[in-house]
């Protein structure tokens, strides 16, 4: 394979959906202060995709856990991605990494499944709480990896737009241990309309990068 363009595919590898779970569950109870809200994070995002775009309450209504930080320049965790850190070619410059695992959270079964995949990064343990919206958006030159973990049967769109329509790909998602890749360079637009919250796992990778993770089989 070497293209999904506006598509998400089902990939040949599974995770063991209640390990996954106990880890997400584990967070919630022993970390919830390393959880990243739009109020206590917003001056970590970008300004320019996230401020701008998240104009309202149900699109600022995201939060979760980063598993990878980029802001090795100053020492400190991150609880989100943060754009104003050194330029990329700064870091290749100094060997730094561009995405480095959080010392502060345990990585649970995580862990197993990124050995695997190596090129794939910024890992994210993502909640959409209920009547929660991600505005249209794309990731530039990427893919993302999303592995549902608690997603409620009723009231979930999640829309890519493809040669100026829009289409309704919600019918993919299940959380039965299956793991999906999205074409993130598609613009794509989501929403919670359930009284429940919708958990995943989240990741990005180059696009360049396609025959790797889908060559990885087994349970995760």
């Amino acid at each position: 394979m070497t293209s999904i363009d506006g598509k998400i595919i089902q990939l040949p590898f599974r995770v063991d959906l209640e390990s996954w779970r106990s880890y997400y569950h584990h967070l919630c109870d022993e970390y919830p202060d390393a959880k990243w809200t739009w109020d206590k994070g917003v001056e970590e995002l970008d300004v320019r995709e996230a401020v701008v775009k998240c104009t309202n309450t149900q699109e600022r209504s995201m939060r979760g856990w980063m598993l990878q930080t980029n802001r090795t320049d100053d020492g400190e965790p991150s609880v989100m991605a943060n754009s104003n850190v050194r330029p990329k070619q700064k870091y290749i410059e100094l060997g730094l990494p561009l995405w480095s695992w959080r010392i502060d959270l345990p990585l649970g079964p995580v862990e197993r499944l990124a050995e695997s995949v190596p090129s794939v990064y910024r890992w994210t343990v993502y909640e959409m709480p209920a009547n929660g919206i991600t505005p249209t958006h794309i990731d530039d030159d990427e893919n993302v990896l999303l592995i549902p973990l608690y997603w409620p049967e009723k009231g979930q769109e999640f829309l890519l737009e493809v040669d100026g329509e829009w289409q309704d790909w919600s019918d993919v998602f299940r959380a039965d241990g299956r793991a999906l890749l999205l074409d993130g360079h598609t613009p794509h637009w989501s929403c919670n309309r359930s009284n429940q919250t919708r958990v995943n796992i989240m990741a990005r990778m180059p696009r360049t990068d396609l025959e790797q993770i889908c060559s990885v089989k087994g349970v995760f």
